[in-house]
């Protein structure tokens, strides 16, 4: 039918599932930093004051990086939708042609299909005649047929005047 995938899915939707993806991984990344962070400022060894204030600003920039992949991560689910359905589109299209090239392929062979049996049917009833009902029946056409040569012959040799 030559429809091939290749006209259909293009590497663009590898690349948008990669995306999403790879946003959705660095948003689980960024959720289990801030969870170790905040595990380290419950250890013994982080208690001072000057780490627990290290691990504070480093918590803060952990869920400033969280809330960033989260919005990014939403950013792009609700751009894929838009893309994904472009895709299903395009498929949708594909199906549709493909259908309507198997229709056409199967008209056409009906069609064939219907000519073979005419075709075989006429040659079936050529073959099945007698050798004697053929020449009977070609003398007779050749007979009507140098009749009416004759015919026209003694009509275009007469004037209008004999004629009459």
């Amino acid at each position: 039918m030559n429809t091939q995938a290749s006209n259909v899915l293009d590497a663009g939707i590898g690349r948008d599932v990669d995306d999403i993806t790879n946003a959705v991984q660095a948003s689980i990344a960024a959720h289990d930093k801030v969870e170790k962070l905040k595990a380290m400022q419950k250890e013994q060894q982080y208690s001072d004051e000057a780490s627990q204030e290290k691990l504070k600003e480093w918590i803060e920039a952990a869920e400033k990086e969280a809330v960033y992949a989260d919005d990014n991560m939403q950013k792009l689910f609700a751009g894929g939708i838009t893309k994904f359905q472009g895709h299903m589109d395009r498929v949708k299209l594909a199906k549709t042609d493909l259908g309507s090239r198997e229709n056409r392929l199967k008209l056409t062979e009906n069609r064939m299909s219907n000519q073979q049996t005419t075709f075989e049917q006429l040659k079936s009833r050529n073959e099945d005649m007698e050798l004697s009902d053929i020449i009977i029946e070609y003398t007779a056409a050749y007979n009507a047929y140098q009749a009416s040569l004759q015919a026209s012959a003694k009509a275009n040799g007469q004037t209008l005047l004999n004629y009459l």
